[in-house]
């Protein structure tokens, strides 16, 4: 991503004070990401999103009320998740079963973030790509045959 590329606009969804920190202090040295938000439960991300535009969203697992696997299910499709967690190594499946971009055990280190974010990349560009790909067959009749 180029400097004069849209930033990457994240929401962090995380109830422990110092994970958030511990975030922040990443996304401060990652120039295309823009945080925009920082909601402390899931519900209250539910509601922020209802007004704010993101592109993708790091959310902790563990947290009181709905966990993080919970609202990846709630709000599947319609955005791309990193999922962090310092609890439970097992939720990974679940998570990736659900199709998050990826999931990181904390705590989160810069390289291990950084690789989370160009998954996040390799995944919005191969969906562009993958488009791009398959609309001109869906559309160009020229070449249609019928098949036995």
């Amino acid at each position: 991503m180029t400097e004069t590329s849209t930033p990457i606009k994240c929401l962090i969804v995380e109830d422990n004070i110092a994970s958030i920190d511990a975030l922040k202090g990443l996304f401060i040295q990652i120039s295309f990401l823009e945080l925009v938000a920082v909601c402390n439960s899931a519900m209250e991300a539910i509601e922020f999103l209802r007004f704010n535009r993101i592109d993708l969203i790091i959310s902790d697992i563990d947290m009181h009320g709905m966990d993080g696997l919970s609202l990846v299910k709630m709000l599947k499709g319609k955005y791309q998740f990193i999922l962090v967690s310092g609890h439970r190594k097992e939720q990974a499946v679940d998570a990736f079963d659900l199709g998050v971009v990826d999931y990181i055990w904390k705590p989160v280190t810069m390289d291990r973030f950084l690789q989370a974010v160009m998954a996040y990349q390799d995944r919005i560009n191969g969906e562009t790509v993958r488009r791009m790909n398959i609309q001109p067959a869906l559309t160009n009749t020229e070449f249609q045959e019928e098949i036995p």
